[in-house]
């Protein structure tokens, strides 16, 4: 044991070391409660609310994520949607369209018909009055180019 001592005292180990001991354990404890302690339970509380933020915003990008696509669904079956009733009412357009220029048709056949009709009678009154008149015309004609008594002029 004494050169356990010698070897102690060598190192420069002399009676103060219990006391130094003694002081370090009681600055250490008195450290740890005041100092320690407080840094890591603010440091515990510090990282759960880092992980916690970072789970919910993991959470939350994932929700983003699912509601952009149940939108990109949506918006696809909306224009689909749409995209029908626009060819559906296009269709009944083009329907209702078509009736009506084919009744237009009818009516401006049938209106010209009932011209061509009307101006044949008027042209067939019209020739049988000249007919007619023809004589009487052609003497008044005469008349007027001979003169009264019928002698030229």
């Amino acid at each position: 044991m004494s050169t356990v001592v010698d070897i102690l005292r060598q190192l420069g180990v002399n009676e103060t070391l219990f006391i130094q001991l003694a002081t370090f354990i009681v600055v250490f404890l008195v450290l740890r409660a005041l100092v320690f302690k407080p840094y890591f339970a603010a440091y515990e509380k510090r990282k759960g609310a880092t992980e916690g933020n970072t789970e919910a915003a993991e959470k939350l990008a994932k929700d983003a994520t699912d509601l952009e696509a149940a939108y990109q669904q949506k918006a696809r079956e909306l224009a689909t949607s749409v995209k029908a009733q626009f060819e559906k009412a296009r269709l009944e357009a083009q329907v209702e369209a078509d009736k009506i220029l084919s009744e237009s048709r009818e009516n401006t056949h049938r209106i010209l018909e009932k011209a061509r009709l009307h101006v044949q009678e008027e042209a067939g009154r019209t020739r049988e009055q000249l007919s007619r008149e023809t004589p009487e015309l052609g003497a008044a004609i005469a008349d007027r180019l001979l003169g009264p008594g019928g002698a030229a002029l």
